[in-house]
Parts: structure tokens; C-alpha cells; sequence
């Protein structure tokens, strides 16, 4: 397995160079939100009195980065950007897919990859995650060579109450391979989310 992420005291991948890409996603419902996040984007901090529930994807409390990965993007840009493309996704990945996440990756500034790559290189909460009292979801794919398993298991672990939803056979871009198995687990999330906040919510009958 590959993984750019070289942890300390927190789950370590075994090797290599990998990637960092990572869109989020915001849902606002009335005057609360379910904050959710792909990797780096499960880093933004939206405001704690508006949120409803979090929902983190393909991610964890610490990203160290490979330095191979820091100093490839500078010497072999190409190679390494190639090579993090493959890394993205799962066995049952259709290859226009793949076609697709590598062309991106050609496309974005090597630069730019590289400053993300930074940012999660210094990024660590492991010691926060206690602090979380807002109801989570945490998904994780069995296949993803990025953040492997383990860094979801360590976040679920470590976030009170948080549920842990394992996707199979899908790597980091999950909600590209399998969206229909995100979204049902999203949506299961937020309808218990909104069961429990509503009047006699979570009691039974």
C-alpha cells in the first residue's frame, strides 16, 4: 500500500508518495448545518453553534506527508502527480475515472499541490478530538491507499459517540467511485440527526 501520510503515534501507512486532493461540501438545513468534509476539506472549522452534525470522509486527525512526496512534486512533478493519481482509487474504479483524476492532476499546478501538501503535512488534532461533542459520521473505504482504514477507525475511536461507515472496495475519491453508497450513508446520518432533535426524538413509544 501507498500513502504519502508517515504518522507519529497515529495509525502509519507503510510507505511511498500519495496524494492530497480533497473537494468538501457544506449542507445548510434552516439555521443549522452538517458540516462535511473530504480530507483536507474536513479541516475547515464552521461556526460550533450553527452545526448540527459533522461528516468526515477519507480523513484523519493527523496527515504527515512522505517527504519523498514534498520533494518530488519539486523535482519530478509529473511522475509523482501520475503516480497519485493511480493511487486515488479502488479496484472497481471504472478507467475513465482514473483517465479523469489524472488530467486533473496534470492540470493543477504542481505548486499548488504541493502547498496542499504542506498544510496537511503540519496538520495534527489528535490530542482535540475529545473535545467534539457534536454528533459524527466518520466514512472510510477498505481500499483507500491515502488515508487507509485505520485513520478513520483511530477517529471514531477517539470522537465521542462518533459512527464509523466502512465503504467496500472503494479508495480515497469515494464519493466519485461509490456515490450512491455515500450518499445513503449521509442521508441515514442526518435523518437519525433530525429524529433525535425533534420532540421526543430518540424515546421510545
Amino acid at each position: 500500500r501507498h500513502s504519502g501520510h508517515a504518522d507519529e503515534g497515529h495509525p502509519r501507512p507503510q510507505s511511498g508518495q500519495e496524494q492530497r486532493a480533497a473537494p468538501a461540501g457544506v449542507q445548510a438545513q434552516q439555521q443549522q448545518e452538517d458540516a462535511q468534509g473530504h480530507d483536507p476539506g474536513s479541516h475547515r472549522r464552521p461556526q460550533p453553534q450553527r452545526v448540527a452534525g459533522l461528516i468526515l470522509v477519507n480523513t484523519g486527525a493527523k496527515l504527515k506527508v512522505a517527504p519523498g512526496v514534498l520533494d518530488g512534486l519539486l523535482a519530478e512533478p509529473e511522475t509523482v502527480l501520475d503516480l497519485m493519481a493511480t493511487w486515488c482509487y479502488g479496484p472497481d474504479a471504472p478507467p475513465t475515472l482514473r483517465q479523469l483524476g489524472t488530467q486533473a492532476m496534470r492540470e493543477t499546478d504542481p505548486a499548488v499541490t504541493r502547498g496542499d501538501f504542506l498544510a496537511c503535512d503540519r496538520f495534527d488534532v489528535r490530542e482535540r478530538l475529545a473535545e467534539i461533542s457534536t454528533p459524527t459520521l466518520v466514512i472510510g473505504s477498505t481500499d483507500d491507499k491515502m488515508t487507509p482504514p485505520k485513520y478513520a477507525q483511530f477517529l471514531a475511536d477517539h470522537i465521542p459517540g462518533a459512527e464509523l461507515q466502512t465503504i467496500e472496495r472503494a479508495g480515497h475519491m469515494v464519493m466519485l467511485e461509490q456515490p450512491e453508497s455515500v450518499a445513503t450513508a449521509v442521508r441515514q446520518f442526518m435523518d437519525r440527526l433530525v429524529s433525535q432533535s425533534s420532540p421526543g426524538g430518540g424515546q421510545s413509544t
